[in-house]
């Protein structure tokens, strides 16, 4: 007769870890339910619990690039995991190009040094003033319980400031703090603004745009402005709105006439690829100098 199987040797062969038999599973439930329950009742309890941030934060940089693809590929690290948090954290990065108008800031969250291997969990575009190559550029995260990371970027030097809030949990970007372009929006007119700014179909320029024109908009109404500043800024939300449905439109007919052709040439494509990647691409190289540094030997130096 065969001896019963034991569950223990089971869950070992499911999970292929060894089972620590001298760990009670009741027992820790127990223990921390009886934990959770002291610090809400605001009893001293002798423990602690601490919330870590559950995954590394960082950028997409151009320090390594896939050499199948040639595409930038290398992931720079600015919260680390097991952190814990609350945190705030900031990192010093530099331009490439003279004149380069703006950079694609891609966050990821991950382990692996390429960007390839990690989980992309949000992106925007932040446009740079016209500056010579190796500009610094500090980029900050404020990773919070809620799981919202404030990411501020500053173009030193050049009054170039920009903050969005990410949402972790839903992979989603916000320009400015948490409670902008949120909620109800306070006219039909502010709402189809916000339709158009959520529409990846559209230039992350012209959508970040109409985000600021709206929130300007909805700031004015709401405190009250002068009437003649209001009407300015639905003004401009208008002609912001007739560009994106423009925008729109040319793509659809160029989506369409795509279809009808039996053979496309590479030639534009690629060159518009190239001059985009050269332009604004992943247009950051991590600094050697720590944020706030006086002197910077590589931001000061020759482009590679």
């Amino acid at each position: 007769m065969n001896a019963p199987d034991n569950p223990k040797t089971r869950y070992s062969e499911l999970f292929d870890q060894t089972v620590a038999h001298s760990i009670d599973p009741d027992l820790c439930v127990a223990m921390g339910a009886a934990i959770q329950g002291g610090l809400i009742t605001g009893d001293s309890v002798g423990q602690i619990l601490l919330d870590v941030t559950a995954h590394s934060l960082g950028l997409k940089t151009v320090d390594i690039v896939d050499p199948e693809t040639g595409d930038a590929d290398y992931f720079s690290t600015i919260i680390r995991r097991n952190t814990r948090i609350p945190v705030s954290r900031a990192e010093a990065y530099r331009t490439l190009d003279d004149g380069q108008d703006g950079v694609e800031v891609e966050v990821f969250q991950g382990e692996s040094d390429s960007c390839s291997e990690n989980t992309l969990v949000g992106s925007f575009f932040y446009p740079l003033k016209p500056a010579p190559a190796n500009s610094q550029v500090i980029v900050e995260f404020a990773y919070d319980r809620e799981g919202l990371v404030r990411i501020c970027v500053d173009q030193k030097g050049y009054d170039n400031r920009k903050e969005v809030t990410l949402d972790i949990r839903k992979r989603k970007v916000e320009d400015g703090p948490a409670d902008e372009m949120t909620g109800t929006p306070v006219n039909y007119l502010a709402g189809k603004a916000m339709r158009f700014a959520a529409d990846e179909r559209l230039d992350i320029r012209m959508r970040t745009e109409i985000r600021r024109i709206t929130a300007e908009y909805e700031a004015a109404i709401r405190s009250g402005e002068d009437e003649n500043r209001v009407d300015d800024l639905e003004d401009q939300l208008l002609e912001a709105i007739d560009k994106a449905e423009e925008e729109l439109e040319a793509g659809e007919e160029e989506e369409a006439s795509q279809k009808g052709r039996r053979k496309i040439s590479a030639d534009g494509p690629l060159l518009g690829l190239a001059a985009a990647h050269g332009r604004r691409g992943h247009g950051f190289r991590k600094c050697a100098k720590p944020p706030g540094s006086l002197e910077c030997r590589d931001c000061a130096g020759l482009g590679e």
